[in-house]
């Protein structure tokens, strides 16, 4: 992967990540409570949290279990960089998914919105097969 310039990316303290990690846990749930909410209302209707929203927890939360540093928003090619300055894509859903070659060879057809489907038990079964030294490291 190429080296990546840190020093445009936000660099918060640990402090700061874990106080953002209680709020945006308390808030994601807010955000369930109220979707349960209207569909108990408007019998019929969904109201599904959209991909982007889905993406920005997605990073947050990323941010918070490793020791990334996310890049601003809508930057071309990542989303984040370790420490080391390993360019890190971030990819969150609600559903089945996945990202990179070990697991693109697995997936099943690409659909016509570019994303193939995947399940999630094959996915953790990957995971066991990653070497410690290209895991993401824990804050």
């Amino acid at each position: 992967m190429p080296s990546v310039n840190t020093s445009e990316a936000r660099r918060p303290g640990d402090a700061d990540v874990s106080a953002r990690t209680a709020l945006t846990a308390a808030l994601v749930d807010q955000l369930h409570s109220i979707v349960t909410k209207l569909e108990r209302m408007n019998p019929g209707r969904r109201f599904p949290l959209d991909a982007r929203l889905v993406g920005s927890i997605g990073e947050a939360a990323a941010e918070a279990m490793f020791a990334l540093t996310l890049r601003p928003a809508s930057t071309a090619g990542h989303d984040a960089v370790t420490d080391n300055g390993r360019a890190v894509e971030i990819k969150a859903t609600y559903g089945t998914g996945g990202v990179g070659a070990p697991v693109a060879h697995v997936a099943g057809p690409v659909q016509s919105n570019g994303q193939a489907r995947l399940g999630l038990g094959r996915l953790r079964q990957l995971d066991t097969a990653v070497p410690d030294n290209e895991r993401l490291r824990r804050r």
